[in-house]
């Protein structure tokens, strides 16, 4: 007999209960955050495509884990890319017509056709506040450029989208910067506000 008390013996090692990390996917992840973060533009809505293509290769090799984030990433990106497309589409065939009217506007006033400036600006606009300024440009000789640095679309809560086109005219004599607003009235935009400086 021993005098040290007998030590327990563990259980032999069974590899069948053995827990290890899971395999992870980690182009179905990239995919995922990249859908999620397709608020900014294109790219990573379009990594959230290759991405997602590449998670659900990976997912077939690891018995379908990730599929889901690969599957939510490529949906999320192909809705990002949509989306974005057509924002960018509407936005710039806007600011195209409201471009082509700042050039109507400023040439008309150029020309002293204070009629049609009339016919372009909104019905609280007087041929008042068109015919002195359309007077004093006609004194600054021929127009020969416009040329539009801006268009910024923003919503005024009285007149709905209001759009604000910025650019420089030059005459003959000198060059003045403008800014021309519109809005919406009755389904036409109208000049609302402008300024020369």
């Amino acid at each position: 007999m021993s005098q040290y008390p007998a030590v327990p013996v563990p259980p032999p090692f069974n590899p069948a209960y053995a827990v290890g990390p899971r395999p992870s996917n980690g182009p179905a992840v990239t995919s995922l955050v990249c859908g999620i973060a397709g608020i900014i533009p294109f790219v990573p809505s379009l990594l959230a495509l290759i991405f997602g293509m590449v998670g659900l290769n990976r997912a077939k090799q690891l018995g379908g884990t990730g599929r889901g984030m690969a599957v939510s990433g490529l949906i999320l990106g192909v809705l990002g890319l949509i989306l974005w497309t057509w924002g960018f589409t509407a936005f710039f065939s806007s600011a195209k017509q409201y471009k082509e009217l700042s050039h109507q506007f400023v040439n008309a006033l150029a020309k002293g056709e204070v009629d049609k400036a009339v016919g372009m600006s909104h019905s609280k606009m007087t041929r008042e506040q068109l015919a002195q300024p359309a007077a004093a440009l006609q004194t600054l000789g021929g127009l020969s450029d416009i040329t539009v640095t801006g268009v910024e679309g923003t919503t005024s809560t009285e007149a709905g989208k209001r759009w604000t086109v910025t650019g420089a005219s030059t005459f003959a004599t000198r060059k003045l910067d403008f800014t021309i607003s519109f809005v919406d009235e009755n389904g036409a935009p109208k000049v609302v506000e402008y300024w020369f400086k």
